[in-house]
């Protein structure tokens, strides 16, 4: 039944009776009171008898619209089904995953670079986009990530440049993690190729290095413990892969606005760390660096200011060949930064000065921006920095990297200017 006709049948009565009670009575009996109450007596009796039929009627009429709706919601349902089935995908979970979560970013880079080679100005400017993608599965018991990304081989880029080889040529998307992590109360465990566990700066680690192998990770309170063992190289038949073990203790906590870390490192690269000195004598050359972290930060009403700095020397330093050619190892064997950043609401600012010998740290996995012009250790210089969040996702970011050799001469004053448009999501 049409609900509109229900409904229409439903307040007809209730229309009638509102009528008849608005009506007056004839003036030729208005004379007599007894003939008028009487017969307001008998209206009101068939206003009652109205209203019994009319509340029966209502009663009826509600059962007959409530089976109506029963009987039309499955058809309407039935009817948006293939519709909605056919437009929103179905992602049925894995027996134990509790939650899947995608992540990554993608940047947009421009560049221009500068150095002064052998009394020659040298110049070059670029777009290096990059995209980061990676599905994290979460469960009681593990967190398994994967994610691939752009860049080549190299292990401390994922920089793509536009038509390096080719006019508008596509690129690779490469792995760029996968592991699985298992918490017991304090105690962790990572195996796999996973995101660098350890603190630091760029002095070391660049921000791209993925470390393959096993971490462990032990809290109690303030204090951590974190080790962990790596495989750096592998070379082949009858020759001993490049292996890192590493191991790192310190302190972190808050108070107030005020938060502090101290971390001390040891890192043993053994045997080949070097392409050119692992073809010729692979077991002369070993990398045993000491490393001690320190970072203070200050939180207050709209800004948060931190200090941070770190000392690093490699004690397996000697010989007479080292990671630059002409650069006596024992001499080279220390490194050190110091900076601070400033966040006031949406705008960031940054300043670290940095000093890289030539055989303080492992010259292939230190970051490759600082000193890339003149390479990555050897070298010394500023690092400037602003940026500002335009919104949530979106952040734009300036920087000016001033760098010069320590004890090279046949190069100098590297410049690079980087301007990126981040999108995270």
């Amino acid at each position: 039944m049409n609900l509109l006709r229900l409904r229409t049948r439903l307040f007809a009565p209730l229309v009638t009776v509102a009528w008849l009670s608005g009506q007056a009575l004839p003036a030729e009996e208005q004379a007599d009171p007894r003939e008028q109450i009487r017969q307001l007596q008998e209206l009101v009796r068939r206003q009652g008898e109205r209203m019994a039929a009319l509340e029966a009627a209502l009663a009826t009429q509600q059962e007959m619209i409530a089976q109506l709706l029963q009987q039309q919601a499955p058809a309407a349902a039935a009817q948006s089904q293939p519709e909605a089935k056919g437009l929103l995908p179905t992602i049925v979970l894995g027996k134990g995953t509790d939650q899947l979560r995608l992540t990554g970013d993608f940047r947009l880079r421009y560049e221009a670079q500068s150095r002064e080679v052998k009394g020659a100005e040298n110049t070059r400017d670029r777009f290096l986009p990059r995209l980061r993608v990676g599905l994290v599965w979460t469960s009681s018991d593990w967190e398994v990530g994967a994610g691939v990304a752009t860049g080549g081989i190299g292990g401390t880029s994922t920089n793509d440049t536009w038509g390096e080889d080719g006019p508008f040529q596509t690129d690779d998307l490469r792995l760029d993690y996968a592991y699985a992590r298992r918490k017991w109360g304090n105690f962790g465990l990572t195996i796999g190729q996973q995101r660098n566990p350890f603190l630091g700066t760029w002095a070391i680690w660049d921000g791209d290095i993925r470390p393959t192998g096993v971490t462990g990770q032990y809290q109690h309170g303030p204090w951590f413990v974190t080790a962990g063992a790596y495989n750096v190289r592998h070379y082949g038949w009858d020759k001993d892969n490049a292996n890192l073990g590493a191991v790192q203790t310190g302190l972190q906590g808050t108070r107030g606005n005020l938060s502090g870390k101290v971390a001390f490192a040891w890192y043993q690269f053994d045997h080949a760390t070097i392409d050119s000195i692992a073809t010729a004598d692979y077991d002369d050359y070993a990398l045993s660096i000491g490393s001690v972290y320190a970072e203070t930060s200050y939180r207050g009403k709209g800004w948060k200011g931190t200090l941070f700095g770190e000392y690093t020397r490699n004690f397996a330093a000697g010989g007479t060949t080292g990671q630059v050619a002409g650069c006596v190892p024992e001499n080279n064997d220390t490194a050190w930064a110091v900076g601070a950043l400033l966040t006031i609401r949406k705008f960031g600012f940054d300043y670290t000065y940095v000093h890289i010998e030539a055989d303080s740290v492992y010259a292939q996995i230190n970051d490759a921006t600082f000193g890339g012009p003149l390479g990555t250790t050897d070298v010394e210089g500023h690092v400037f920095g602003i940026s500002y969040a335009l919104t949530e996702r979106l952040k734009l970011t300036a920087q000016a990297y001033l760098v010069d050799p320590i004890e090279r001469t046949d190069r100098k004053d590297g410049r690079v200017f980087l301007a990126d448009a981040t999108w995270r999501f």
